[in-house]
């Protein structure tokens, strides 16, 4: 089974046929006795904890913020994982032909899909009106994300290595208003428009873009598993002014922030 680029060809989503939270325990991804077999295709993105695919052989790991896409008629095992290990599972039909050989590709750090994988989970889970037209949307504009990301290499690896530093530094201070454009490309000794056009050309998004999204699904986290006010959680997502905060909130997400505790808060 040989990695291919998912541009070659050009694919055409024929269905989508559900999109599912799944959490796994240490246990649950011990080596099956038996290889799995998918009759359809599928992406896992993993939002928390760690796994290892053996794919034919081959073991691919994926961490969180990671994505793999495995075609119809692959057969894999799920070897290890870290304890908490949370995934979105999208499952669907790609349009091709009936011999085609099966193949997977990894996409190991594409952390700018986390809100639009959320956000599709929301959709399809909710099943409103034209839910599934909505989805199939989504689905096509993480496709493109993703085939977008395979072209943007070109950065030295020590380049490479800063920016990914600097997502971890975003991640671990998201609730600080100090985290900005002008800090992030003082940090990474560039120019602001040079920073823009590099920060773009890997992570499919703006900085802006990417510190909103990110600030955004803590803030959804925040909703469904903690206790704190909508207030609170404003200030901890790194929001200073709580009607922005909600704002914003319901333009990302479709929902205000109350409403959306209610609606999918476990």
């Amino acid at each position: 089974m040989n990695e291919q680029n998912l541009t070659q060809p050009e694919r055409r989503i024929r269905e989508l046929l559900s999109v599912v939270l799944r959490h796994y325990t240490r246990e649950e991804l011990a080596a099956p006795t038996t290889p799995l077999h998918r009759k359809e295709d599928f992406l896992v993105y993993v939002l928390s904890g760690e796994c290892t695919y053996d794919i034919d052989g081959k073991e691919v790991s994926l961490q969180k913020g990671g994505v793999i896409f495995l075609s119809k008629n692959s057969v894999y095992r799920r070897t290890s994982a870290s304890e908490d290990f949370l995934t979105i599972f999208v499952y669907f039909h790609f349009e091709r032909d009936e011999d085609e050989p099966a193949f997977y590709q990894r996409f190991p750090a594409v952390d700018a899909l986390e809100g639009t994988f959320l956000k599709l989970y929301r959709k399809w889970s909710a099943r409103g009106i034209a839910y599934q037209s909505e989805c199939t949307g989504l689905l096509y504009q993480l496709y493109a994300q993703l085939v977008q990301s395979t072209v943007s290499g070109y950065l030295p690896q020590k380049r490479r290595q800063i920016f990914e530093e600097l997502v971890h530094s975003i991640a671990e201070n998201l609730s600080s208003t100090e985290v900005n454009v002008a800090a992030l490309a003082a940090q990474a000794g560039m120019s602001e428009v040079h920073f823009r056009r590099c920060f773009r050309k890997l992570y499919n998004a703006s900085p802006q873009e990417f510190i909103v999204a990110r600030r955004i699904t803590l803030a959804e986290e925040l909703l469904l598993y903690g206790q704190e006010s909508v207030g609170e959680i404003a200030e901890l997502a790194g929001f200073a002014d709580q009607g922005y905060f909600s704002r914003l909130f319901k333009q990302k997400t479709g929902y205000t922030p109350s409403e959306y505790r209610k609606l999918f808060q476990p």
